[in-house]
């Protein structure tokens, strides 16, 4: 009879501590996601997404409302057919983090900030495969307290930019600004310290 009257009380007393246990809203965390590619380009530019993407992120959450977030993201390879091409692109981002954690752990967010972007292309048809993108993003992020810092996310980001393509046309060497988009829909999850 002691044990079960102990074995309640030591329940009961977990129960209330998770019940009371609030959720991590400031501080560093780190994780990773995996993802679908999706890309597009300004012109009539053949262009398609073939494997998927990968992401680290690092990043501090201030408060409720605002972190500052690093990302490293691995496009897989994109397929230019017209131009026998294959782009590896990758990205390094810093973006503002801004949303609302709410006390259920469910929060909310936009990224916006500034990428650099490799597109690592195999054949050289532009004129620099390098340079600086525009980052943004939307997701929805669930840190449950009793899991004390770990957090799953659902994420869409995209990075826009602008690069010089070099094509021939009738034995003429043509060379058009085109804007290209390449985006990632990720799933992932991050640990907060």
């Amino acid at each position: 009879m002691k044990l079960n009257a102990l074995l309640f009380t030591a329940l009961s007393l977990s129960v209330v501590s998770v019940a009371q246990a609030e959720v991590k809203t400031n501080g560093f965390y780190v994780g990773g996601a995996i993802g679908s590619t999706g890309v597009d380009a300004s012109s009539d530019i053949s262009i398609n997404a073939d494997g998927l993407s990968y992401k680290f992120i690092g990043g501090y959450q201030f408060n409720r409302i605002v972190g500052i977030e690093a990302q490293y993201t691995s496009y897989g390879d994109i397929n230019l057919p017209a131009d026998k091409n294959t782009w590896s692109a990758s990205s390094t981002a810093v973006t503002a983090n801004l949303g609302y954690t709410f006390d259920s752990g469910l929060r909310p967010y936009g990224l916006i900030g500034l990428s650099s972007i490799n597109l690592n292309e195999q054949k050289e048809t532009l004129v620099d495969d390098q340079g600086i993108a525009l980052r943004a993003g939307l997701g929805i992020e669930y840190a449950p307290a009793m899991l004390n810092g770990l957090a799953f996310r659902l994420g869409y980001e995209i990075d826009y930019f602008g690069i010089q393509t070099q094509y021939s046309l009738f034995g003429s060497t043509v060379t058009e600004d085109v804007t290209y988009s390449i985006s990632s829909l990720n799933l992932g999850a991050t640990y907060k310290f």
